[in-house]
C-alpha cells in the first residue's frame, strides 16, 4: 500500500459513515448526486426510474463492494449501480460507488 493509498484509506475510515454489505461493515463518504451528476455515470432510464435520490460513496481503493451488491446505510437499502476507480498518476487510490 502506497502512502497516498494509506492516507485516503485513513480519511475514509475516520470521516466516513459505516455501511454494511452482506453482513460486513465497511466505511464510505456519502453524498447525494444531482441529476446531471448521476447522468455522467448512469443511463437516463436508470436515473428517471430512481425512487430515492441517487447517492455516491467514496470508499478506499481496496474496498470489496462490487456491482449489484446491496448496501445498507442510514436505514436505507441501496444497490450499487456503478463502481468507478479513482486514480492519481496511474495508481488506484479510491473507488466511487454510485448507489440507487
Amino acid at each position: 500500500m502506497s502512502p497516498l493509498q494509506r492516507r485516503v484509506k485513513n480519511v475514509v475510515r475516520s470521516l466516513g459513515d459505516s455501511f454494511t454489505v452482506v453482513g460486513a461493515t465497511r466505511y464510505g463518504i456519502f453524498r447525494v448526486l444531482s441529476r446531471g451528476q448521476a447522468l455522467i455515470y448512469l443511463p437516463v432510464a436508470t436515473v428517471d426510474a430512481a425512487t430515492l435520490p441517487i447517492r455516491a460513496a467514496y470508499v478506499s481503493f481496496d474496498d470489496a463492494t462490487a456491482l449489484s451488491d446491496s448496501v445498507s446505510w442510514d436505514g436505507l437499502a441501496l444497490t450499487v449501480a456503478k463502481v468507478v476507480n479513482a486514480r492519481w498518476r496511474g495508481e488506484a487510490v479510491a473507488k466511487l460507488l454510485v448507489l440507487v
